[in-house]
């Protein structure tokens, strides 16, 4: 039997194929053994927090809206940046930025290191809050 011959692009295209799977199975399999793996990309899969976007309206009382319906604090060291996102005050750059520093410096010991935070000042702070634990 004949094998068939490659040539040298689709040698390149296997290889390729052949590493991604390779790399691939090497981080699940790394993932399955380090809980501590990447956090922010796994989240909170035991205390998954999911609000309806439906049930909320775009108005002033939003904030008000969601603070009610948020019935669990967020645990800063494990929420994703879509979980941190729920917090009132909270958008896309500012969880971005509590994730950089989580990855940084570490797991907060306390939430008020959330003020060493660049755009997290005693006034956000005080409105966040009530929103977060850090255990």
């Amino acid at each position: 039997m004949r094998l068939p011959s490659f040539n040298p692009r689709e040698i390149k295209a296997v290889f390729f194929i052949l590493a991604s799977l390779l790399i691939g199975g090497g981080i699940t399999l790394y993932k399955n053994y380090h809980s501590d793996f990447a956090p922010e990309l796994l989240g909170n899969r035991d205390k998954a927090v999911s609000i309806p976007v439906d049930s909320i309206k775009e108005t002033k009382d939003s904030t008000k809206i969601l603070s009610q319906r948020l019935k669990e604090k967020i645990n800063i060291n494990t929420a994703s940046a879509q979980e941190l996102e729920l917090i009132p005050g909270i958008g896309p750059v500012l969880s971005q930025r509590i994730l950089k520093y989580r990855m940084d410096m570490g797991r907060f010991q306390n939430i008020e290191e959330l003020k060493k935070i660049y755009g997290i000042g005693e006034k956000k702070f005080e409105q966040i809050k009530e929103y977060v634990t850090v255990k």
